[in-house]
């Protein structure tokens, strides 16, 4: 895992991909990048970075708590980003993490 701020480039060529939970005493959870999106930037201070939200969709038989999880991308590392439940579908759940 890097130091360095996560971007939107970081991830918006890797919608489709496959991050990773893992946790003691149960199977390890996939959630897929559905969608990547900027979101309108923040007046003022040049030096932030622009922000964006990210989509996953994960498994209908888990729902995950609101809170940091540690992602885990083939590519990309470990990760720790908050996710929030917003919704199920046929596809699964829908967990939400905005970067500002």
């Amino acid at each position: 895992m890097s130091d360095k701020p996560l971007m939107f480039e970081d991830f918006k060529a890797r919608v489709g991909s496959v991050f990773t939970i893992t946790y003691p005493d149960i199977a390890p959870i996939s959630l897929t990048l559905h969608e990547a999106e900027p979101l309108p930037k923040h007046g003022g201070n040049p030096d932030r970075r622009d922000p964006f939200s990210l989509i996953f969709v994960g498994p209908s038989d888990v729902v995950l708590v609101q809170r940091i999880h540690l992602l885990k991308h083939e590519e990309m590392g470990e990760l720790p980003i908050f996710l929030v439940t917003i919704g199920k579908d046929e596809r699964g759940y829908q967990y939400q993490a905005v970067f500002n």
